[in-house]
């Protein structure tokens, strides 16, 4: 496994950012200082990326004078939220008179690493990035730290010395849908089948934990089983029906994304086991994202709720992010998880401004489009 700078830091006992100064004679390091770096340098092995060490350069002073660039990874277009992210940065970014060039990984990290690499040589003037794995993805960081270019992670934490994150509160997700189980479900005592997404990633990791805090103190409530699916719709498909040929006792479906819940819906309707809400035998569902597909199957009864994220608000922050470290702007927060919000039949129509539906804005035009960005599918 390769050393990073990570790995300096914590060896030298200092800062990423310390590393990157001693590196590249970039400020003044105390004299002590610096000479831990390189000691923990030379005995770890360390060698900096030659691409990144090459290209770093000092920040633009009058930002009328250049068009400002921003690289934006995403791990898929796929699925909507992935979608509407994209086009919130876009445009924002445009909003704010400034470019994107947007890359696609096809939820490969290290296709990802390497074209953030390729976004540092073409000397872009901040990465935005949604991590396909947030522990791989530290190489790319570092060398956007070393080419002094920052680096905004998206709806998921990434690794390394990251200039801010922006995503959502899926402890909150989490605990809100098991209060509503709790809550909502009269006297049903809920046998949930848990479908989580990859089992080391945060997003994944919070969103159980808080569903098991919420649902703790309700007693005759249990998860009787957890399966991980890497957040697809085909795994958590072929999950429940083996969960049914298994004779697993669950009543209630708890699913970590809207994606997985669409999955759990298709196995549900082939076992001939989907009714509507009002139905004796109906298998309470639940989800997170607040995807269009959400949205419609709780309208029509066969889904319970869905725990909404605030994807456009996340895009824009990420480039108000992006701009305000071109400018020398400290963040206030390093980390600022958006709040989520429980949507259930009972409130949809109180809650109109939902994501899943933003793209119709594009569609009229008063969102700019695609053309207006230089985008890559490399």
């Amino acid at each position: 496994m390769s050393v990073t700078i990570r790995d300096v830091a914590k060896r030298a006992k200092v800062s990423p950012a310390t590393v990157s100064n001693v590196i590249n004679h970039k400020a003044f390091v105390d004299p002590e200082i610096r000479e831990r770096v390189l000691r923990a340098i030379d005995e770890l092995g360390y060698r900096p990326s030659r691409l990144a060490r090459g290209l770093r350069r000092p920040r633009k002073t009058d930002s009328k004078r250049f068009i400002t660039l921003l690289g934006l990874s995403m791990p898929h277009y796929y699925t909507e939220g992935m979608r509407v992210m994209a086009e919130a940065v876009k445009h924002r970014a445009a909003e704010r008179g400034a470019q994107v060039i947007q890359y696609f990984s096809d939820n490969d990290a290290e296709k990802q690493v390497a074209q953030v690499s390729e976004k540092v040589s073409r000397r872009v003037d901040a990465v935005i990035c949604y991590p396909v794995d947030g522990r791989a993805i530290e190489r790319g960081v570092e060398e956007c730290v070393l080419a002094g270019i920052p680096f905004i992670s998206l709806n998921r934490f990434s690794h390394g010395d990251v200039y801010a994150v922006v995503k959502s509160d899926d402890s909150q997700a989490g605990n809100d849908l098991g209060i509503y189980l709790a809550l909502a479900g009269g006297k049903k005592k809920h046998r949930i089948l848990e479908l989580a997404g990859d089992e080391a990633d945060d997003n994944s990791l919070l969103r159980g934990e808080g569903f098991r805090w919420a649902i703790k103190n309700w007693p005759g409530h249990e998860i009787v089983a957890t399966l991980c699916h890497r957040w697809s719709m085909e795994e958590a498909k072929r999950a429940v029906e083996q969960a049914i040929d298994r004779n697993i006792p669950f009543n209630t479906i708890y699913c970590h994304n809207d994606e997985l819940a669409e999955g759990a819906l298709a196995a549900l309707q082939k076992a001939g086991m989907l009714y509507p809400g009002d139905h004796p035998d109906h298998i309470t569902l639940l989800g997170v994202d607040g995807n269009r597909f959400a949205l419609e199957n709780i309208q029509s009864g066969f889904m319970d709720a869905t725990s909404e994220q605030l994807l456009w608000e996340q895009g824009e922050l990420a480039v108000d992010f992006a701009l305000d470290s071109l400018e020398g702007k400290p963040p206030q927060e390093t980390t600022v998880s958006l709040p989520t919000r429980l949507v259930a039949l009972a409130n949809m129509q109180e809650t109109p401004d939902h994501w899943a539906y933003r793209q119709k804005i594009g569609e009229d035009k008063s969102i700019p489009s695609a053309g207006n960005s230089m985008e890559s599918n490399s």
